[in-house]
């Protein structure tokens, strides 16, 4: 009987068998794995603000109705960076009202109070103030003043003119810009 049980081809069989067997068994034991899942906290991302303010010191701006050639009028500006990002920003001007009057008008905008000194930042024509651009860390203030003239050497032809003044203030982050 052990003749016909060890035949070459049952032989085969049994082993094939045994280690199909012995594999089944591997693999429902490897199959039982310990896991776990933790988080690492939540980021969270906020972005900063560029906010600017340019708010005048003085309850009115400027206004001569009766200026004469040779006069000068000064405004105290405080400019305020209102965001969390530190900032530039430049000054530019829109001239409204008589252009020859506007051409007559000389502006002078620097730092500092118009009580006291500072640097000029700009001195020209009325009609063009610009200024370059200027640093402003968050939440700071730059105190500026404005003070416009009319030319002692105006004649008539500017005579009962009006002119305006709007100063833009624009300003971009300093932060990842070139």
């Amino acid at each position: 009987m052990l003749g016909i049980l060890a035949t070459p081809g049952r032989l085969a069989f049994g082993a094939g068998v045994l280690v199909v067997s012995v594999a089944g068994v591997a693999g429902l034991a490897s199959s039982a794995l310990f896991s776990d899942t933790q988080s690492a906290g939540a980021d969270s991302f906020t972005t900063g603000t560029v906010a600017i303010s340019p708010n005048s010191t003085s309850s009115t701006p400027i206004s001569l109705s009766t200026m004469a050639p040779g006069d000068s009028a000064s405004r105290n500006l405080v400019v305020e960076n209102t965001g969390s990002l530190e900032l530039k920003y430049t000054v530019a001007s829109v001239a409204t009202g008589d252009a020859g009057l506007g051409t007559a008008l000389t502006a002078v905008l620097r730092t500092g109070t118009c009580s006291g000194s500072g640097t000029e930042l700009y001195n020209g024509s009325f009609s063009g103030v610009s200024a370059a651009s200027r640093t402003l860390a968050a939440t700071a203030k730059d105190n500026l003043c404005l003070t416009v003239s009319l030319a002692s050497s105006a004649t008539n032809t500017v005579a009962g003119k009006t002119a305006g003044n709007n100063l833009s203030f624009a300003a971009v982050q300093t932060a990842n810009n070139p």
